[in-house]
């Protein structure tokens, strides 16, 4: 950290390189890099994972390019969605979410979510959903795209709440 000669307080990178005359340092010649910007960057970063893995609904991150077929690869998953589904963060990611649907889960709902995500559409649905040990569970899923700044859908973030008892 320094203080500017406005008195603004500043985070710097200091890069230098010593010059030697017949052996000894004679100058120290360098420069500072504000990067004040980018520390409270990584300090909102830190914040935001923080609070993701303190949230008690579980989120789910999936790649966007994959809807048909094998459907879309999850890149993340926070700590509540072990909690829920009994799959660790390493059983979870390279998978997609049909790793936790089963016999009772919906397919015209399925469906449903599959067409609204084509569309780019944000959707809300209620499946029965199966954890680890196959344990049936209901949940309510809210999916929305994440976009990159040409607009074009790059992911899906999936918010689940189980509703397991507010069913029965």
């Amino acid at each position: 950290p320094m203080v500017t000669a406005t008195g603004r307080r500043i985070w710097v990178r200091a890069v230098g390189e010593a010059e030697f005359a017949d052996g000894k340092p004679v100058a120290l010649v360098g420069a500072f890099q504000d990067v004040t910007e980018r520390r409270a960057r990584g300090d909102e970063l830190r914040l935001f994972e923080a609070s993701i893995a303190r949230i008690n609904d579980a989120i789910v991150i999936t790649k966007a390019d994959v809807l048909d077929g094998s459907g879309p690869q999850i890149v993340f998953v926070n700590p509540a969605f072990e909690k829920m589904t009994g799959f660790c963060e390493e059983d979870a990611l390279g998978q997609t979410p049909r790793m936790l649907q089963g016999q009772g889960t919906d397919r015209k709902e399925l469906a449903r979510i599959k067409n609204a995500l084509r569309q780019g559409e944000t959707v809300r649905a209620e499946l029965l959903n199966y954890t680890k040990d196959r344990v049936p569970y209901w949940t309510e899923i809210d999916i929305s795209p994440i976009k990159s700044a040409q607009d074009e859908i790059t992911h899906f973030v999936a918010v689940e709440r189980d509703i397991t008892e507010r069913r029965a």
